[in-house]
């Protein structure tokens, strides 16, 4: 400037990347500290003051670099090709294809451009005319015709009117050189100055000063390295030396360092960024159209519902109620809401109170709404109108983020009269392809937070260390795997491609991934660590560029930055609890075996009433496939109470007859009974063998099936559901249990009578009669058996008085002891509350314990 004479304000420096700006302008004003300063900017931001394609008003069927709108171009110019079938697929390869092109076809003149495309097409897919290289001879033909046919923002800086106003423009290259900066320079002619702040590459690196490169070289796995890094920046900033330079160089890595050192309040700015899919606004937005397609899963819906702003108390309802139904698909709820309220018998009364029968309405209401195919910008209105309804609207917009996921989808309303304007929004799609067009623009799109001033540690990209003031570095993730030494590209122009279209090859991205990180290690104070190995255990390389370092450059190793904390031991017995306090006042089998097997599990799950979730799960379990079973057989001996006398087709008939109706979905869709349709035949033919072999010949009459029976025991009221109740020919009553499991542990039951009291506990609630007990094991391969009870009477009699001795020393505040012994720990439902994991090797509930 001072040589040509030219006044500060008339000169503009075109720096390579945005961050740079403030560390210039801050050694600008120390040198001079009155007077004019030049304009400190980068070419992207004097093309957007001066030119003027807004993100706001996107016209025609430029390539914007926004890829929520690309990919609706794409698509468009796809299906003007005649690839419409296709364009789901390749319209993301289109669009990443064309996103290369872009800085090459930006730096040709705007009336030269088109010419530029044509002869690129001709050289680039000569003799690509096989069939099976249709689609790369399509997406590299389409690239190229898009690319030259497209205004940029930058196309304004040809305009000589527009930049007559500065008599000096300076530019300055990056590790990539960057041909708009140099096609403009040559247009700009003597008034453009190039400038460089490296010296000229020796065939030694300059030596790094002794102590300054600390080498974290044997750390386990990623969450090692994570906490390693955050000690690293705890250390510095301690230390004084701010700001801390973090390399972004593995995603996932980087987010665990920023939530340790997010655990010790420092404070972070993050200039990478990171995916806006990864945000809570995303996940709302998401959330949304998931719960509204047509095979949504009941917790998908029920995801949703809970995030909303408002009462939840429906929500709640409506939850319990599809667990206890075990719905798993939001269609089955609906269905089996329905018929509750029609009163069908075979599904009682509803459950629903009226709050959660008008949430069911209302997303009925939504998810029709955002259902049926339409123009694609129909779907915006659509969604945009239902996050008001939904009260989702004004949190969005008040948040950064959210904000910024309304713009990246055209939700607003002046985008989405822009976005109407359109051609490649008037296409028809369904629910499915706007779901995956959302996810797919809000997965490529990028949201950095609001920037603040005072920070401790600045997250950047490895490149963009060099030529700013940092007190020290810290460089994680230098394997192989997270720093090649070429980085990865997208890789769609093959290498002679490349060198026709101008674009960097492998050798280029290689002399810029080295000098980068040459760049990265000019911090004062530097620490490189590396994993040994990858979440799977297989081993990790250090990095090539990392291991050239240590060969040429000293270093020392560096002992681990973790603070050691003492811990005193403190071992977990297994808890008792005292249940004076809970008097028990009705007792079923089931709740006295909980007591027999744990009183800390009877205390748990009966006297607090505490229990686990039901899951929304879509695969079948033995629970399913028995009460399945148990409804066949109520239906076919409610109808058939007598089966002796009759024929084998009549009683064939009427099992048949039974299996039909329970399918028609009291818990699930008729395609889920499918594997129970299967083994039916079998399991028919074993059932009607011994009904007809081994029962009939008793002259068995079935007095009840599903019999509820209440029993007076001192102040305990005992109480149980028996599955079959049979009147004998000699006036007996016989007790039937249906029991789905293998024949030998059915076998155990009886064999051991002592360790199983649900017979004996059905008996006891027949005082009056003379009864017989017995399992009816019904199995589809090992037929039907029953095993009866030996000694009722003896077993019923010994069964109240254990009742009565165990509720009275509960009573009497006697302590519930978790034993932890057996398999039923295996699938305690209380093993997180008394912590049966934790307990010391050979711990025992006399040695003490917790209440």
């Amino acid at each position: 400037m001072q040589a040509r004479g030219v006044h500060p304000s008339r000169v503009v420096v075109l720096l390579p990347y945005a961050q740079l700006v403030p560390t210039v302008v801050e050694l600008w004003r120390s040198r001079e500290r009155e007077g004019f300063m030049p304009r400190f900017q980068t070419s992207r931001q004097w093309a957007d003051e001066l030119g003027l394609v807004a993100w706001s008003e996107p016209t025609g069927l430029d390539f914007t670099g926004q890829t929520a709108l690309d990919l609706l171009t794409a698509r468009h110019w796809l299906t003007r090709a005649g690839f419409g079938a296709d364009a789901a697929w390749l319209a993301p390869r289109l669009v990443e294809a064309t996103a290369e092109l872009v800085p090459v076809a930006a730096a040709q003149a705007p009336a030269r451009r088109a010419e530029w495309g044509r002869c690129c097409i001709h050289g680039c897919v000569a003799g690509w005319d096989a069939p099976w290289l249709r689609h790369e001879r399509a997406l590299a033909t389409l690239a190229l015709t898009w690319a030259s046919q497209s205004a940029y923002a930058s196309d304004a800086l040809w305009d000589d009117a527009a930049t007559a106003a500065y008599e000096l423009i300076f530019w300055m290259d990056h590790f990539i050189p960057d041909p708009l900066l140099h096609a403009l320079a040559a247009h700009w002619g003597v008034r453009a100055e190039p400038f460089t702040v490296e010296e000229e590459e020796e065939e030694e690196e300059e030596a790094i000063p002794p102590g300054r490169l600390r080498v974290h070289a044997k750390v386990g796995d990623l969450e090692e390295e994570a906490e390693r890094a955050a000690a690293c920046v705890l250390a510095h900033v301690r230390s004084e030396r701010r700001p801390v330079a973090l390399a972004a160089t593995d995603r996932l890595l980087t987010r665990r360092i920023r939530a340790w050192l997010g655990l010790r309040g420092v404070r972070a700015r993050d200039e990478t960024g990171w995916r806006l899919s990864t945000t809570r606004a995303a996940a709302r937005i998401v959330a949304v159209l998931r719960a509204c397609a047509w095979d949504a899963s009941t917790d998908q819906v029920l995801d949703l519902l809970k995030n909303l702003p408002g009462d939840a108390h429906g929500v709640d309802a409506l939850e319990r109620w599809s667990r206890q139904r075990a719905c798993a698909r939001w269609r089955d709820a609906l269905r089996l809401a329905s018929l509750e309220e029609a009163g069908s018998e075979a599904f009682g009364a509803s459950g629903l109170d009226t709050i959660a029968r008008e949430w069911l309405a209302s997303v009925e209401r939504w998810r029709s709404r955002l259902g049926a195919p339409r123009p694609f910008h129909q779907w915006q209105d659509a969604l945009a109108e239902v996050l008001r309804e939904l009260g989702l609207w004004a949190p969005l917009a008040a948040d950064p983020a959210g904000s910024e996921v309304l713009a990246v989808l055209g939700l607003e309303e002046c985008a989405r009269a822009a976005w109407r304007r359109l051609e490649s929004t008037q296409h028809r799609t369904t629910a499915a392809e706007f779901l995956s067009w959302v996810e797919s623009a809000l997965e490529s799109a990028s949201f950095v937070p609001p920037a603040t001033d005072e920070v401790d540690v600045i997250i950047v990209p490895l490149g963009q260390i060099r030529l700013r003031r940092f007190g020290a570095a810290v460089l994680p993730g230098c394997d192989a795997r997270s720093l090649p030494l070429v980085p990865e590209t997208l890789g769609f122009w093959s290498d002679a491609q490349r060198r026709i279209l101008g674009l960097p090859d492998r050798s280029a991205w290689a002399w810029a991934q080295r000098r980068a990180w040459a760049g990265a290690l000019t911090a004062p104070q530097i620490d490189i660590l590396w994993r040994m190995q990858d979440e799977q255990g297989e081993p990790l390389m250090p990095s090539p560029l990392l291991q050239a370092t240590l060969d040429t450059q000293p270093w020392e190793e560096a002992a681990d930055p973790r603070s050691a904390r003492a811990l005193a031991l403190a071992p977990q017995w297994p808890p008792q609890a005292l249940g004076a306090d809970l008097p028990v006042e009705r007792l079923s089998a089931s709740a006295y075996a909980d007591l027999r097997t744990c009183p800390y599990r009877f205390f748990a799950l009966r006297q607090l009433g505490l229990r686990s979730l039901d899951e929304l799960e879509e695969a079948l379990d033995a629970s399913d496939y028995g009460r399945w079973l148990h409804e066949i057989l109520r239906r076919f001996h409610d109808a058939c109470p007598r089966p002796s006398g009759r024929a084998r087709e009549d009683l064939r008939a009427s099992l048949d007859a039974a299996a039909a109706a329970v399918d028609g979905g009291r818990w699930l869709e008729a395609p889920d009974y499918l594997p129970y349709r299967l083994v039916w035949p079998r399991l028919r033919e074993a059932y009607l063998e011994w009904l007809l072999e081994v029962d009939a010949p008793l002259l068995a009459q079935v007095e009840g099936v599903e019999l509820w029976r209440e029993r007076r025991l001192g102040p305990w009221l005992l109480v149980g559901q028996i599955d079959r109740v049979d009147r004998l020919q000699d006036g007996r009553t016989r007790l039937v249990d249906y029991k789905t499991e293998s024949r030998q542990r059915t076998q155990k039951r009886v064999r051991e009578p002592d360790e199983d009291t649900q017979l004996a506990f059905y008996a006891a609630l027949y005082p009056e009669l003379t009864v017989e007990a017995a399992y009816l094991n019904v199995h589809d391969r090992e037929g039907c058996t029953i095993h009866a009870l030996p000694e009722v009477d003896a077993r019923r009699e010994a069964l109240l008085r254990s009742i009565e001795f165990d509720l009275r020393r509960v009573a009497e505040g006697h302590p519930l002891r978790a034993l932890g012994e057996g398999e039923a720990c295996d699938w305690c439902a209380a093993r997180g509350l008394c912590r049966r994991d934790s307990w010391p090797e050979g711990g025992r509930a006399e040695e003490g314990g917790a209440p």
